[in-house]
This record gives C-alpha cells, sequence and structure tokens, in this order.
C-alpha cells in the first residue's frame, strides 16, 4: 500500500468577475511507498506548489483524491489535524521561504524532531542520515543558509 497515493487531482481557481477558472492542476495521479522521496519538478506557474497545498490539506481540491496511509485527505483531514501533525510538510521552492537565515542546517533539520519529542542522540543520527540521503556533506551541516548555494 502507498504511503501517499494522489489519483487524478484538479484544481481550479475562478478568475473574480468572471465564469472562467485558471486550471492550476489537470488530472494528476501519482504514488509514494514508503522509503521513497518525491520531488516535484517543473517550470514556474506548473502547478508544483498547488499540489503540495492539496497534499497537505491547505487547499480543498477541485476534484480528485488524495490519501496519506488509510486516511482521506480532504474536508478536516489536514497536516493540523493531530494524527498528521508533523508527518507531512511541504519544503518551499524558494530557499529564503523554506530556511531561516539565522539557524545553521543542522539546527534547521533537527527542529521538527525536537517539537516532536524526539531525544538528542536520535535527533543527531536522524539528521546526520537526512543529510547523507540528500548528498549533504556532514560538514555542510555547521553553515548558514547564505553560505550554501
Amino acid at each position: 500500500m502507498p504511503l501517499l497515493d494522489v489519483q487524478d487531482l484538479v484544481q481550479h481557481f475562478p478568475i473574480a468577475g468572471s465564469k472562467k477558472v485558471v486550471s492550476a492542476v489537470n488530472k494528476v495521479s501519482f504514488d509514494l511507498e514508503p522509503g521513497e522521496t518525491l520531488a516535484l519538478v517543473g517550470e514556474s506557474g506548473s502547478g508544483k506548489t498547488t499540489i503540495g497545498r492539496c497534499v497537505l490539506g491547505l487547499i480543498r481540491p477541485t476534484a480528485g483524491r488524495i490519501r496519506y496511509r488509510d486516511i482521506e485527505m480532504g474536508g478536516r483531514k489536514t497536516v493540523r489535524s493531530p494524527e498528521l501533525r508533523g508527518k507531512l510538510q511541504l519544503v518551499f521552492q524558494e530557499p529564503a521561504e523554506s530556511l531561516d537565515p539565522r539557524l545553521r542546517l543542522f539546527e534547521q533539520i533537527d527542529e521538527p524532531l525536537r517539537a516532536l519529542g524526539v531525544n538528542r542522540a536520535d535527533r543527531e543520527r536522524q539528521v546526520r542520515a537526512a543529510a547523507a540521503r540528500v548528498g549533504l556533506r556532514e560538514a555542510m551541516l555547521g553553515l548558514y543558509p547564505a553560505e550554501i548555494s
């Protein structure tokens, strides 16, 4: 069973003062298995952020189905729901929107683990493992966002 299953996702936005709509996302389907990483890649305006916001339940899709584990997303089930809090997140494409310039990379990866109550030793291990998975050298964990490209 997929960890995340998105089927035929459609998102339209109404144009003010018109009966027309902007079709931001049109019949997007994908699934994500445990242990996999998913990156939404595309041109500016291609719907990447809109898909992410739909998956997180931050906006209600026009059509389609989104399931996280056995939970049907939409309605009252969003990333703010207690059973989903800390399990799903959106990483914005602009580093200035994603990273706090006042915190070193290690602290930024560590922060959500600390909020979830993970002990220090496990947090350190998980931060280093996450960095390694994405090809981030351990020495870079001590840098600030402005010091990387």
